[in-house]
């Protein structure tokens, strides 16, 4: 029997959570519950006025981003460079530098010197200091920064924020001067590295040139082959800085190759001058040959004749003397011109077979020589570059930048942030309602008061027939006649025997009585002990909820179990 009220016990308190008994116990709770949370709230407000005051102020700061031009060249330069500066530009980056101690530590000491100067005990640490009274954070989709200071000394809280606003700012230009200067000096280092690399080379390849009689040779117009191999070099700079350090060709093979162009094209115009049946123009002819072009005065003079024949030819017939005569002459001249010519031209092949013959070095030396003028071009173009890089930095530390722009000044709140009366109000009302719900719910469960009819009912293992209000006369499941005749079945039972579960009163039990007597006969007989008579009437258990413990519900069902009366319900008042 133990066991098995233990186990119809624990079921009961499985249901406890059940929304409408939890309702029930509010109810039947509410003029405590409701004391204990105006008590309460009334304490967390006198406690609040109390409290020390907390003022906020606050401003809001456009942050930039650092990646600038100049880091842009930076990398261009040297992505190791562009390593040791960082990443600075991402902004939840330089948020957790604004709000670290390099920042605003000097924000910190003077925050502690005020309170000493005031003779509070202030040992807060920096990092209490912020994750109490400083509050840092991006507004969402944006680059600006809210900052929010609050300290219960209302005086100090525009110039800490003043004073945060100047760090901020100065840390914007700090930040770019760092980053110069780094820059400068590996700049710097690299121009000095390279101007020695620069000079090695070239003199290397000069050595090389002067070693394999590179220079000796004369070309063309005048030059070396060396100054002309610089000179097809320095075209080719395009191409080294898009990293294509192959050169086409250096001055030794586009000499030869020239050479031999020169000399096949050569031998064509003379196949034309040799061939009687080519017409061609021995003006012309000049134009295309440099050296005869020096012979100015021949040319102008076959010039003057052939336009004198023209006129003549219009005056008179083809054999007249002075015509003829003037024909001759100018044929005469013509041949002149003509052997010049050709004199001019086979000196040129001489010349160009000459260039030819001195180009011919062995292809190990030109692969060596093209491979040194590579390098020192190359080692040239760095120079330049750096060069070129650092000026630019030079140029890009001396423009003055903005700094960071305060899109809101350092503003004081009107009123202080805490203590909220409105927060301490409704931490009493909870603290009232939870606290009395959970001391009123204890004793309930640690003196077994029973307001749980279904756990009454599984425990005497019958049904509450009906809830009367006594004062009222108000019956809630049926009426007055029909819980007389149907339910008490008054035709066949005349009688009951009824026995009181709780603390009732003898004004209750006599209310009850007359409430259900009737002028038919039906008696009601209250029982203060279960003694069986010869009628033994069946029993009806008399009782309200809250008026009775688990103890005395035990008792009650032991004692009927024990006495084998006949249960007819239960009556709840």
């Amino acid at each position: 029997m133990k066991n098995n009220n233990s186990l119809n016990y624990s079921s009961n308190e499985n249901e406890d959570l059940d929304i409408q008994k939890i309702i029930d116990f509010y109810i039947r709770n509410k003029f405590n519950i409701t004391a204990s949370v105006i008590i309460f709230f009334l304490i967390s407000i006198v406690f609040s006025l109390f409290q020390p005051k907390v003022w906020k102020g606050e401003f809001e700061i456009v942050l930039d981003k650092v990646e600038n031009k100049l880091k842009k060249d930076i990398k261009l330069i040297s992505p190791l460079l562009s390593d040791k500066i960082g990443d600075e530009s991402n902004l939840n980056t330089q948020v957790g530098i604004l709000e670290s101690s390099s920042v605003l530590m000097p924000i910190f000491e003077y925050v502690k010197n005020e309170k000493f100067k005031k003779d509070i005990n202030y040992d807060y640490t920096f990092t209490d200091w912020k994750e109490t009274y400083l509050d840092i954070s991006l507004k969402e989709k944006t680059s600006i920064l809210q900052i929010s200071y609050k300290d219960e000394i209302k005086e100090i809280i525009i110039p800490v924020l003043n004073k945060m606003t100047k760090e901020y700012q100065k840390y914007s230009g700090k930040n770019k001067n760092r980053n110069t200067q780094l820059a400068k000096k590996y700049l710097q280092e690299q121009i000095d590295l390279y101007k020695i690399k620069s000079l090695n080379s070239l003199k290397e390849a000069q050595e090389f040139a002067i070693e394999q009689d590179l220079e000796t040779y004369e070309i063309g117009m005048g030059g070396s082959i060396l100054n002309s191999a610089r000179s097809s070099d320095n075209n080719t700079q395009n191409s080294i800085q898009t990293n294509s350090f192959l050169i086409p060709n250096t001055g030794i093979e586009g000499l030869r190759v020239s050479a031999s162009t020169r000399i096949r094209n050569i031998n064509i115009i003379l196949e034309k001058i040799k061939n009687p049946d080519i017409e061609f123009s021995i003006v012309d002819l000049s134009y295309s040959i440099p050296s005869l072009s020096k012979d100015s005065d021949l040319i102008e003079k076959l010039d003057s004749l052939d336009n004198l024949i023209v006129d003549l030819q219009n005056k008179y017939t083809d054999k007249d003397p002075t015509l003829s005569r003037v024909i001759k002459k100018r044929d005469l001249l013509a041949k002149l011109i003509e052997g010049k010519a050709i004199d001019y031209l086979k000196a040129e092949i001489v010349a160009q077979k000459s260039i030819l013959e001195a180009s011919k070095k062995p292809k190990e030396v030109l692969i060596k020589y093209k491979e040194l003028i590579r390098l020192a071009s190359r080692d040239e173009f760095t120079l330049i570059n750096l060069e070129n890089e650092f000026r630019k930095i030079n140029l890009e530390e001396a423009r003055i930048e903005d700094p960071w722009e305060l899109i809101s000044k350092p503003t004081l709140q009107l009123k202080p942030v805490s203590p909220k009366k409105s927060i301490y109000g409704l931490f009493g009302i909870i603290s009232g309602l939870l606290l009395s719900s959970t001391i009123i719910f204890s004793k309930e469960k640690y003196y077994g008061i029973i307001y749980d009819i279904d756990y009454l009912e599984s425990s005497l293992k019958t049904k509450v027939l009906e809830k009367i209000d006594l004062k009222n006369e108000n019956f809630k499941n049926y009426s007055k006649e029909i819980l007389i005749n149907e339910i008490l079945d008054f035709n066949s039972v005349k009688k009951y025997d009824v026995i009181k579960l709780g603390k009732i009163t003898k004004n209750e039990v006599d209310d009850f009585i007359n409430l259900l007597s009737n002028k038919n006969g039906l008696t009601l007989s209250i029982q203060n002990s279960l003694i069986k008579d010869e009628i033994d009437p069946p029993l009806i258990i008399l009782t309200k909820l809250g008026s009775f413990t688990t103890k005395e519900l035990n008792s009650l069902k032991n004692r009927i179990k024990l006495t084998k009366k006949v249960i007819k319900g239960i009556i709840l008042i």
